[in-house]
């Protein structure tokens, strides 16, 4: 178990979607985040897109984004 999982709540319920392109997986993040129940879902394993946009250049720092970020203001955590 790497140090990252360490510090993933056990207590906190983490959700993933994964989908194949062109599935509605966007669709569903948006859905999911008007909710206001879902954290922040989005592509986050698109590593080149985010890590430029956060200014990330290792694999942890960036694991340690997403699982942050993804929270979204009311704590849920969600991603694809």
């Amino acid at each position: 178990m790497t140090n990252l999982m360490r510090k993933v709540n056990p207590s906190t319920i983490s959700n993933m979607i994964c989908a194949t392109p062109r599935s509605g997986s966007t669709l569903l993040c948006e859905a999911l985040r008007n909710t206001g129940l879902a954290g922040n879902p989005d592509e986050y394993f698109h590593f080149d897109r985010w890590s430029e946009k956060w200014g990330m250049s290792s694999e942890e720092d960036y694991l340690e984004m997403i699982l942050q970020y993804g929270k979204g203001d009311n704590g849920g955590e969600t991603g694809t």
